[in-house]
């Protein structure tokens, strides 16, 4: 009994809470509101309706009804309790709504609108509420007005043809313009313009330019695109009114053609030419250039072929006085010829054969620092220094060489290995003013440069790394420095 008794007041507590959910008035049900599905169109000047319903049928009159724009305080028309509310009300509404209640006790109500308005387009919002129920729909009315039938007039010659213009006024909405000549062929290329005045309406006007004189009548037409009216005027054009070919016209235009293409032809030539000559000049500047270039060399060349001829002279001179018991010895005779910008020093010896006949055998040696007296090897007992590998080239000659380089501290020479014993060039330390890096230059784009100086011309040297370059010249430059420290020390003869 217990249970039983907790069950029902169960039931009864869940019949209560459904009850209590239930629409105030009883059992009312819910409802739709439907309105018409596609836009309604109203004239301007004229009256429309915009009607609203609701699913299922049941009467209205009882509901608070309201139309509105894109918001629910601007409202177009009110009805409550019975009665038409206009506090709420529009102002450009104002006197120009009414309801329509003929079939209000069957849930369908309208706004009448008059004297329909531009301001009147767009969209709305019908509201129908009972109690604490409510549904509401949307619906569009869409305005349209025919305005002035079109005028057409001829405004004179323009662009080898005949100008037309077309205007319109007080259309809306936007009214669409067509040309078509006497067949129906639409004109498709022409200008169009179109201006709203305060109370929205459409002005346009449309000019086109004909060029055909066979054409004879054109047509005008304004299209509404809302009603589908349409206003056409058609106007013809005389043949006497296109502009005439005049032979003089068409004898100048050929006449300007030509000469402007003999213009652009001669302007091109000179430029041509122009171009050819600058390019003319700067090949002589340049041939020139490198004229004075080889004649300065030459000059430099022949210099210092004198200079060695000189110091060769003294030298011969000095040891003949320095060595008077070998005078009556065979002597050595030399030559110093110039081949190719290079200085070249050559020891010619004269030896009788069987026939008594003289023999020249030239002991010919490319430089431009070594001297006859140069020895061959560097003197026996000599410490090296530094020895290496280097690439190598003189002042003069355009071709690099890898060389077996070996400095101690009377001479550096160069092998053309590290096998070989006897060595390409012998250089004495004493004939060395200086040994420095060399910069990259356009001339010899190399790095790691470094140059021996000598009183007779100049030897560059390639490292195969800045450390390498850099030790190189400090070891020279010490042997260098020693050398000349032991020549001070020494007595005068």
């Amino acid at each position: 009994m217990e249970d039983f008794s907790r069950g029902s007041g169960l039931c009864r507590l869940i019949s209560l809470l459904l009850f209590t959910q239930l629409p105030t008035g009883g059992f009312a049900q819910g409802f739709t509101v439907i309105a018409p599905p596609d836009p309604i169109v109203a004239v301007l000047g004229g009256e429309v309706q915009l009607p609203c319903r609701v699913s299922p049928a049941m009467s209205a009159e009882d509901m608070e009804l309201r139309w509105f724009r894109s918001k629910f305080s601007e409202a177009v028309f009110v009805y409550q309790d019975r009665l038409e509310q206009k506090e709420e009300q529009m102002v450009p509404y104002a006197g120009r709504t009414s309801l329509v209640r003929d079939l209000l006790n069957q849930g369908e109500a309208a706004v009448r609108i008059q004297n329909v308005h531009v301001y009147d387009d767009g969209l709305y919002t019908c509201f129908f509420k009972k109690g604490g129920f409510y549904e509401e729909a949307n619906l569009e009315l869409k305005v349209a007005g025919v305005g002035s039938a079109p005028q057409v007039r001829i405004t004179g010659p323009e662009e080898d043809g005949v100008r037309v213009v077309c205007t319109a006024s007080g259309w809306f909405p936007k009214p669409q313009v067509q040309w078509r000549d006497l067949s129906g062929e639409k004109f498709l290329a022409f200008s169009e313009a179109h201006t709203q005045d305060a109370e929205g309406l459409f002005s346009v006007e449309a000019a086109l330019v004909v060029r055909d004189s066979s054409v004879g009548n054109v047509t005008c037409s304004i299209l509404n695109p809302v009603l589908g009216q349409e206003e056409a005027m058609a106007i013809f054009i005389p043949e006497p009114f296109f502009p005439q070919a005049s032979p003089w016209k068409v004898a100048f235009s050929v006449s300007l053609t030509v000469l402007v293409i003999l213009l652009l032809g001669a302007g091109c030539y000179t430029k041509k030419e122009h171009s050819t000559k600058v390019q003319e000049m700067r090949e002589k500047e340049t041939l020139c250039q490198t004229r004075e270039q080889d004649r300065q060399t030459k000059e430099e060349v022949l210099k210092d072929t004198a200079k060695l001829q000189e110091e060769l002279d003294w030298r011969k001179e000095k040891f003949q006085a320095c060595h008077p018991g070998e005078c009556g010895k065979k002597q050595m005779s030399y030559r110093t010829d110039t081949v190719g910008s290079v200085a070249i020093i050559t020891a010619a010896q004269k030896e009788a054969n069987e026939g008594g006949k003289t023999i020249d055998r030239n002991n010919l040696k490319r430089s431009q620092i070594y001297l006859p007296y140069f020895t061959p090897t560097p003197p026996s007992g000599s410490a090296v220094i530094k020895a290496g590998y280097c690439v190598k080239r003189r002042t003069v000659m355009k071709n690099w060489k890898r060389r077996y380089f070996q400095l101690d501290k009377n001479t550096t020479g160069s092998f053309r290995s590290e096998l070989e014993k006897e060595p390409l060039h012998v250089i004495p330390l004493k004939e060395v003013h200086k040994v420095q890096e060399r910069k990259p230059s356009d001339i010899m784009m190399r790095d790691n440069l470094f140059e021996i100086v000598t009183s007779s011309g100049t030897f560059y040297v390639q490292a195969d790394s800045p450390e390498e370059m850099h030790s190189g010249i400090k070891a020279a430059s010490g042997a260098i420095v020693a050398q000349r420290d032991l020549a001070d020390q020494r007595p005068l003869e």
